[in-house]
């Protein structure tokens, strides 16, 4: 869960059941000292009904942190069970690790840590193996460690993205055993596999995601999404209005960033969905398939 709230603050705590591997957060917006002292009373209400119900969090592994633009924050010491949380920078939560600025390098750079080691190790078992086998063996094992729960991190940084591309070619060198660096080598490499840019793979991720929302197949916030008073000749009937922002955080979050590109969707692709049996997969494998672009 992640929420976001401009002036002001908003304190998680993840608390981890020691029965269960799922992470329970309590988070707040926080104004005033009262404000805190209605999240220790959160924090209170979930400790008691744990014991109620059998279970305890273990204070040592539960945190605290601040989701803030303000350089300082109102100081306030919570408490779980008497012991004091500590405040950090950085939390994982659901595998995806947020940090207290919303920017997404420390969990780009996790993921592609895990890859590379996930990688070096099909270099060791798989080198022998046809080509067909190690393709399958990074399509199933590093692509999806590398896509996972990208609608909502996707980097609009040019040097986060080839991070994140980097480890698909050197996968593609290992799959096709070709470590030549001739100019266009890459390329080619990367044609004969038929792998799409990861960039290009997040896009369509997204707008899928959003097509979802829009048609009631995915909970979204989607009084975000705002559809034109008039409508022009270059808009299709699902066009919304384009959502801007002062910072990156928000501007390069998944619903106004997404906005952007499914408003470039023909009108021709909704014209489609609506004489489909299955109008999200119709509109999945128009993306897919890049046939507007």
């Amino acid at each position: 869960m992640i929420a976001v709230t401009l002036g002001c603050y908003i304190y998680l705590i993840m608390l981890v059941s020691i029965l269960f591997a799922d992470d329970c957060v309590c988070y707040r917006t926080i104004n005033s000292k009262e404000d805190c002292k209605e999240l220790q009373k959160d924090i209170d209400t979930l400790g008691n009904w744990a014991e109620e119900w059998g279970m305890r969090f273990k204070p040592v592994k539960c945190n605290m942190m601040s989701l803030s633009r303000k350089k300082e924050r109102i100081e306030y010491t919570y408490t779980l069970k008497d012991t004091p949380l500590e405040f950090l920078d950085s939390i994982k939560y659901l595998g995806v690790t947020i940090t207290n600025n919303l920017h997404w390098g420390k969990h780009i750079d996790d993921v592609c840590n895990k890859s590379y080691r996930t990688l070096g190790l099909l270099k060791r078992n798989l080198k022998g193996c046809p080509q067909d086998v190690k393709l399958q063996a990074y399509i199933g094992l590093i692509r999806p460690v590398l896509e996972y729960a990208s609608s909502a991190w996707d980097p609009s940084q040019d040097y986060l993205q080839k991070k994140l591309e980097n480890v698909q070619k050197r996968a593609a060198r290992f799959v096709t055993s070709n470590y030549q660096y001739d100019p266009g080598s890459m390329t080619a490499i990367l044609d004969e596999l038929k792998l799409e840019p990861l960039k290009q793979r997040r896009r369509e991720n997204r707008l899928v995601l959003i097509c979802k929302g829009v048609f009631n197949q995915a909970k979204l916030p989607k009084t975000r999404l705002q559809k034109a008073e008039k409508q022009t000749r270059h808009m299709h009937s699902e066009h919304f209005i384009q959502i801007g922002g002062n910072t990156d955080a928000f501007k390069f979050s998944f619903i106004p960033n997404t906005v952007n590109d499914w408003n470039e969707v023909p009108q021709e692709v909704f014209t489609r969905m609506q004489s489909a049996e299955y109008p999200i997969r119709t509109f999945a494998a128009v993306v897919k398939r890049g046939a507007y672009c």
